[in-house]
């Protein structure tokens, strides 16, 4: 059984020089999913 569901990831990293090196990645939270679906003017749909 699937359903469409969209997993939003909080990333962190660093550039060096042309490349960039990720530090952490994870799932985001409930309030930053909805900070940044209010920042991007974008509806969580939920």
């Amino acid at each position: 059984m699937s359903r469409n569901a969209v997993t939003e990831t909080v990333v962190v990293y660093v550039e060096r020089g042309e490349r960039l090196r990720i530090i952490s990645a994870r799932k985001a939270t409930r309030n930053e999913r909805r900070m940044y679906h209010r920042e991007s003017g974008r509806s969580i749909g939920r």
